[in-house]
This record gives structure tokens, C-alpha cells and sequence, in this order.
């Protein structure tokens, strides 16, 4: 249970750093919980200046396999958050970030 949630089981499958090939692989773990809801926020480790089609692709990967593996749960995605001027140079800069989110509305619509 949550402290903040204390009538709700929580489980958090998110490890920082990974990749969204990376989460895409515990889809077996979340299906293994049977979860009402997933709550998705990954990207910025895989997003970079040139590559917001490709990981865009993986993202959508993902998010059929969630669906099948548990078609009963409500997923919500998370936009990915903003980064700081210093880091951007390790990932995509902010405005691929926004593009980027503007795509992932797209599919949380679908």
C-alpha cells in the first residue's frame, strides 16, 4: 500500500535510467499483477535530437503489448518531463521533448 494511497496496492515497475526497449520488457510483470491502471512515463533516457520517430515507434510497441497482456486496465501516459539547459546535450533538447509529448497525446487518444 501507498502512504499517500492507503487503500490502494501500489506497484512500481519503474527503474530510472532504462530505455524504453528496457520497459517494454516487464510487460510480463505488469500483466502478472493484474493491475486496474498503468501509469506509463518514460523516453527521455531513449529520446535524442535525431532519433523521436524511432522511439515514438517503440513507445507505440509497448503500449499494444501493455494492452494485450492486461486489456482490462486503464493506461495512462505521462508526458515526458522537461530537462534542464546543461542536460540537454545527453538527450533531446526541450523542444524535440514537446514534440515529442504532442505525439504521445496523439496515441493516448487512440
Amino acid at each position: 500500500m501507498g502512504r499517500g494511497f492507503p487503500d490502494v496496492s501500489i506497484v512500481n515497475l519503474g527503474i530510472s535510467g532504462n530505455s524504453i526497449r528496457e520497459m517494454s520488457s516487464r510487460v510480463d510483470m505488469i500483466a502478472s499483477v493484474k493491475p486496474e491502471k498503468v501509469f506509463i512515463l518514460g523516453g527521455k533516457n531513449s529520446l535524442t535530437d535525431n532519433n523521436s520517430v524511432e522511439i515514438l515507434k517503440q513507445y507505440q510497441e509497448m503500449l499494444v503489448k501493455i494492452k494485450e497482456a492486461v486489456p482490462e486496465a486503464a493506461l495512462h501516459i505521462q508526458s515526458v518531463l522537461p530537462i534542464s539547459i546543461n542536460k540537454e546535450k545527453e538527450c533531446a533538447d526541450n523542444a524535440i521533448i514537446v514534440d515529442f509529448n504532442g505525439e504521445l497525446k496523439k496515441l493516448a487518444a487512440e
